[in-house]
């Protein structure tokens, strides 16, 4: 079901891959939408999604099914130069994209395939909101600085994240979104949309 105050850019059917083409200076990318969990690309996505993020930041495997079937959510194959290089897992309202996750393979990394990733979703032409860890260390300072680079802005919101896991307390992030920094009347409608459909979805 699609919430009120959701407008999809594309009508394709739940089971349906659809590849965008981007090219950029390196080489092309392909992003690609795949429903299909058991489809061998995407449990290789998976995997590789479960070691790259904290438990407190995974959605239960019985949640990531549910939402593979909602048509907000997008769970987009990265493919360049004939290979998957990593995932863009991200949602659609009717003001933002939320990227929720975003993974580049380990053996991928440090090629450019993040820019041109990030690339791929500014093509779309809607702002973009994304949350990070705190920049306390010297990787999420660097995660940081990689968004900054990429014409993200640091908002200044206090923002908590809503558990995914039952138990769990709510987790400080910081909110970045892209070309500009939102303000308090767009971090609110991001927080309703994060707290009110896509994290609700997550633990029902």
């Amino acid at each position: 079901m699609v919430p009120p105050g959701l407008l999809l850019h594309t009508g394709f059917p739940v089971d349906a891959a659809l590849p965008r083409r981007h090219n950029g200076a390196m080489s092309t990318m392909v992003t690609e939408c795949l429903r299909d969990m058991e489809h061998p690309r995407v449990r290789r996505a998976l995997e590789v999604y479960r070691r790259s993020f904290p438990y407190s930041e995974q959605r239960e495997p019985a949640a990531q099914e549910r939402m593979m079937r909602d048509e907000a959510y997008r769970f987009e194959l990265l493919r360049a130069q004939e290979r998957d290089v990593g995932a863009l897992l991200w949602w659609e309202h009717a003001d933002f994209l939320y990227l929720e996750h975003f993974f580049v393979y380990p053996e991928e990394r440090n090629r450019g395939w993040g820019a041109a990733a990030l690339r791929c979703l500014q093509a779309l032409g809607k702002p973009i909101v994304l949350e990070i860890e705190p920049p306390q260390d010297d990787i999420s300072r660097r995660r940081r600085a990689f968004y900054e680079r990429c014409g993200f802005c640091t908002t200044e919101h206090a923002h908590l994240q809503p558990p995914y896991h039952a138990g769990q307390a709510e987790l400080p992030l910081v909110v970045m979104s892209y070309p500009r920094a939102i303000d308090a009347a767009e971090y609110a409608a991001f927080n309703r949309f994060l707290r009110g459909y896509v994290m609700r979805a997550s633990r029902d």
